[in-house]
């Protein structure tokens, strides 16, 4: 089962972020001008891909992020994704600690404003158990929640090759609130991009 487990894992981490985007379609791909990128569908302009995030300490915290996506014009870029989170938790104070998966979906938007760095929106839902603890008898029970978060961040990316691209992208959860599962508001995500 490890063996099984650590082989998705390995296979999902050298897939992050397998998406084209910014600029760096443009620049080694010297055929295609501007008034095709305006033209309907193309497969040049679609990307797949995801994230990869991941805290440890007292609070371990790893993200799988896939998403599919496509360029609108020049600089904006759609799509939605789907979060994986496997979070586990230890509190010293109390003498608890808890493990979770957590399922969710996102809907994001990136604009590149100049050369390699781009801006970020995401807006997205987690399903999670959540601890919640009662101070009066000291124990720790788990609640069902969907939490919302509304990202905003800029990254910078990049490229690698002729169609590939590392990036990393600093986001803020604007909405952040009490059953979130992340330590922070701030996350950053690392990923490596290629066009389809």
């Amino acid at each position: 089962m490890k063996k099984l487990q650590f082989l998705l894992i390995l296979t999902v981490f050298t897939t992050l972020r397998l998406s084209a985007q910014t600029d760096t379609i443009r620049n080694y791909d010297s055929e295609r001008n501007d008034a095709q990128l305006d033209r309907g569908f193309s497969w040049d302009r679609a990307f797949s891909g995801g994230s990869f995030g991941i805290t440890a300490g007292s609070l371990t915290d790893i993200q799988l992020d896939p998403e599919l996506g496509y360029q609108f014009g020049k600089y904006l870029y759609l799509g939605i994704g789907v979060d994986y989170e496997y979070y586990s938790y230890s509190d010293p104070t109390y003498g608890y600690s808890t493990t979770s998966q957590l399922f969710g979906g996102n809907i994001f938007g990136r604009y590149v404003f100049y050369k390699s760095l781009f801006a970020e929106v995401q807006v997205k839902a987690i399903n999670w158990d959540a601890p919640q603890l009662d101070y009066l008898t000291q124990t720790v029970n788990s609640v069902n929640v969907t939490v919302p978060a509304f990202n905003v961040g800029i990254g910078y990316m990049q490229q690698v090759g002729q169609r590939s691209a590392f990036y990393v992208v600093a986001l803020y959860d604007l909405i952040y609130g009490n059953n979130s599962p992340s330590p922070s508001p701030l996350s950053i995500q690392v990923g490596f991009n290629f066009g389809l």
